[in-house]
């Protein structure tokens, strides 16, 4: 999900016969999710949707899907909102269900960064495919509704909450096809931290040995691993549990 504040900043320019406002709207990026406690809030801003060229009004709980004329943000309608529509805390949570954090930290104590390994995966997330102009009644909402269904909880039945799955049902093919794509990431994060592990050496017995301990941990970290837990499990349950009219 993307959060994006509308602020109306007047200016005042003072001339000595004449005094005009100026209106000047700033669009800007709000908090946003991490996985692992790696922050990807800087992949994506309000103008990252606009070559897509669609958005999604509402007036819930009915939900339009409009085609824009062009890639220009004075087309987009207004209280529009650059949505990842499989969110960040979809990935985040099938990453600490699954135990991946635990390996992407054992994989940082042996050299590799979580940025690097999570490279392809941020990619995916904020591509094209999975981003989308949301109404901001319905995009604020989503969260809550997507919480909802990764944690097994009763959804509301709000007309924001059916605008939700309404949405949902209508990006259903993209947000598959990403969930998939997501999970043939995190299955090459794995297979990079298998090759890695096969390479590290073994220590010694020594109490303290820097190697020895890299190892078992990484070791251990996937051994952990819980293949089972995918994105694409977490995502069609979100689907399946989403209100909708």
């Amino acid at each position: 999900m993307r959060w994006f504040v509308t602020v109306q900043t007047a200016l005042l320019i003072a001339a000595p016969a004449l005094a005009a406002p100026l209106d000047s709207e700033l669009h800007f990026l709000g908090k946003r999710d991490a996985v692992c406690s790696v922050d990807f809030r800087r992949l994506v801003d309000f103008d990252s949707c606009l070559p897509k060229k669609v958005a999604f009004t509402s007036v819930p709980p009915a939900v339009t899907k409009v085609a824009l004329p062009d890639a220009l943000s004075k087309s987009v309608p207004a209280d529009s909102q650059c949505d990842h529509a499989v969110e960040l805390q979809v990935l985040d949570f099938v990453a600490k269900q699954a135990k991946l954090c635990e390996v992407l930290t054992a994989m940082a104590n042996a050299g590799q960064t979580k940025d690097a390994l999570l490279g392809p995966a941020s990619q995916t997330i904020s591509a094209l495919p999975n981003l989308n102009f949301l109404n901001k009644v319905v995009n604020n909402n989503k969260r809550v509704v997507v919480q909802r269904g990764l944690n097994g909880k009763t959804q509301g039945k709000e007309s924001a909450d059916l605008a939700v799955g309404n949405y949902l049902a209508l990006v259903k093919t993209d947000t598959v096809n990403t969930a998939a794509a997501l999970d043939a990431d995190i299955a090459k994060i794995i297979t990079t931290a298998e090759g890695v592990l096969a390479k590290l050496p073994d220590g010694t017995s020594k109490r303290g040995d820097k190697d020895r301990i890299k190892k078992d941990a990484l070791k251990t970290a996937l051994a952990n691993y819980d293949k089972t837990k995918t994105v694409t499990a977490a995502w069609n349950n979100v689907l399946t549990k989403a209100p909708h009219s």
